[in-house]
C-alpha cells in the first residue's frame, strides 16, 4: 500500500463532503516526491546534548555492558531513571 498526501482545493457539494470509495479524485500537475524524513537522526539530534545522553547511558546501560562490575562492588544496578521536563523535549523518545 502506498500513502499519498493530498491538498483539497475544491469540493462538490461545497463547503463539505464525505470521501467514500466510489469518489473520483482529479489531480492537476505532476506528483511531487517527498524526501524521507528522519533518515539520519541520532541521539544528539534528539536531546541536543550528547553529554547528557552519555550520562543517562552510563547510569542505565553500564550494567548491560559490565555486569561483573556491579557484582564485584556489591551494588545492585539501577532499574531505571526518571526523566522529567516540559512536553516535546524528547523524554519518550530517549526512553
Amino acid at each position: 500500500m502506498r500513502y499519498v498526501d493530498l491538498k483539497v482545493v475544491k469540493t462538490e457539494p461545497a463547503p463539505f463532503c464525505i470521501v467514500a470509495p466510489d469518489n473520483t479524485i482529479h489531480k492537476d500537475g505532476d506528483v511531487q516526491q517527498r524526501e524521507e524524513e528522519g533518515a539520519n537522526v541520532g541521539y544528539d539530534d534528539i536531546c541536543r546534548c550528547k553529554q547528557k545522553f552519555d550520562l543517562i547511558w552510563e547510569v542505565v546501560g553500564l550494567h548491560f555492558i559490565c555486569p561483573q562490575l556491579f557484582k564485584t562492588i556489591g551494588v545492585k544496578p539501577p532499574r531505571g531513571i526518571l526523566l522529567f521536563g516540559p512536553p516535546g523535549t524528547g523524554k519518550s523518545l530517549i526512553g
